[in-house]
């Protein structure tokens, strides 16, 4: 049940053609209804300073994005409903992490469980058109159509509601926590490896995206080496043993960068014809063209370039002063889809409402990091939000993002109420070293 809540909550799939979420949402009220233990949890301990704070911070965004139109006479909403929207499943998320807390269960490692369960649907539906037919009814028809007709069958393959650059960038996001939470993924090694190789199949059919999460997840457990490696020739906290960062998440991502540059060249000499069917060695060979297009086009001495990228660069272009600064108040084309042509996550927002509506954006996405943290949770903090303005260059992820705020919200309500839990055990007397092994070593200091 957990799992199939956080499922829907992330992913939100279709079922009957509704959006599950709603169905998700109306459960949960029942439950808060007739539950008062739940009902307790909901009121008492989701309901922080933090959440109160972020639920405020989106107004100004709300309030700009209306104004603007004032401003410039327009009559395009259809930027304001997906942050209403966003809202809503914010919302939701507060009775989803509610239950987690019911069940003393960790909401973010849930989340990466859901993650994989997301992956094996993926690559099982690569593999099998029958599984793959069953799985359209809970797809958006239009990532079926888009995947089919322009990737071969090897993209759209999301079972959910979003698709495509959307899931990529949740994908990046959730191997930066993966790696953040490597010690509490309470799996046997090998089968995480196993898991963390069928993700990244996964994340890579959904877009090239994820590659720059799986770059900062190998990134930033090699700085926190460096980090303690340094603190121990200094002799620093000589007293106290520090936790070493498992390296396995380092080796388990470059590993499984080396296997997909294997299946890149047994794919170029030809191997995979021997065994497999001749539809799938053309799936395979055309999502090995697609995952590492930028490898051909530098082996052809074009550099490291893929299609996208030089098609996103003609998406950023000079703007007036009066539209950097208000807007036009446009989203959405003439004709329907994107004003001006561009889907640039930069250049949308700043065409929309300017840079200071564009700011209000940005204030509102530093909330879900405004609490208090450790070195360690500091400092992936930091690298989830640089990613989060790197991604942003492609399409908008920052402060508008649902899936990526979603999975924003969770970390941060576990951080909060996993750090509370452990100086509570803390001020009870107990041990202080047992309470840090009991939730898993992350609190490197009590406030």
């Amino acid at each position: 049940m957990l799992l199939l809540s956080i499922f829907i909550y992330i992913f939100m799939p279709f079922f009957m053609g509704l959006n599950s979420i709603y169905l998700l949402s109306l459960c949960y009220v029942v439950k808060a209804a007739i539950d008062v233990n739940y009902r307790n949890i909901l009121v008492s301990r989701t309901v922080t300073k933090e959440v109160f704070r972020l639920f405020l911070a989106v107004i100004p965004a709300l309030i700009l994005a209306m104004l603007v139109l004032l401003i410039n006479g327009t009559r395009d909403v259809s930027f304001i409903l997906p942050l209403i929207n966003q809202l809503y499943k914010l919302l939701v998320g507060l009775f989803v992490y509610a239950h987690f807390l019911q069940k003393k269960k960790s909401a973010i490692v849930y989340c990466i469980y859901a993650f994989a369960v997301q992956a094996v649907m993926q690559t099982v539906s690569f593999f099998s058109s029958n599984i793959n037919t069953f799985f359209n009814m809970f797809r958006d028809p239009y990532a079926i159509e888009i995947g089919t007709l322009y990737y071969g069958g090897y993209r759209g393959l999301v079972v959910g509601a979003a698709s495509f650059f959307s899931v990529s960038a949740a994908y990046a996001l959730i191997f930066v926590i993966v790696a953040e939470y490597w010690d509490k993924i309470n799996i046997s090694k090998y089968i995480k490896l196993l898991v963390l190789a069928v993700m990244c199949f996964a994340a890579i059919s959904a877009g090239r995206t994820a590659f720059v999460g799986m770059a900062m997840a190998v990134a930033i457990p090699c700085v926190l080496s460096f980090i303690n490696l340094k603190k121990k020739e200094n002799k620093v906290h000589k007293s106290k043993k520090k936790r070493r960062v498992n390296p396995a998440n380092i080796v388990a991502l470059c590993g499984i960068s080396i296997v997909l540059l294997l299946l890149w060249l047994l794919d170029l000499n030809g191997v995979l014809d021997v065994s497999l069917s001749k539809q799938i060695n053309e799936k395979i060979a055309s999502f090995l063209k697609y995952a590492f297009e930028f490898v051909y086009n530098f082996l052809n001495g074009n550099g490291f370039t893929t299609v996208s990228t030089d098609v996103l660069q003609d998406m950023y272009f000079p703007v007036s002063m009066k539209t950097f600064v208000l807007g036009d108040g446009l989203y959405t084309g003439e004709f329907g889809g994107y004003y001006m042509s561009t889907d640039a996550g930069y250049m949308r927002q700043i065409l929309y409402f300017g840079i200071i509506g564009f700011f209000s954006l940005v204030c509102f996405q530093m909330t879900f990091f405004m609490y208090k943290q450790g070195s360690k949770t500091k400092l992936y903090s930091f690298a989830i939000i640089i990613l989060l303005f790197v991604l942003h260059y492609k399409g908008e992820v920052i402060g508008y993002l649902h899936i990526t705020q979603g999975i924003l919200l969770l970390r941060m309500l576990s951080e909060i109420h996993e750090k509370n839990d452990v100086r509570e055990n803390y001020t009870d007397g107990k041990c202080y070293n047992e309470c840090l092994q009991r939730n898993g070593a992350r609190i490197e200091k009590i406030y």
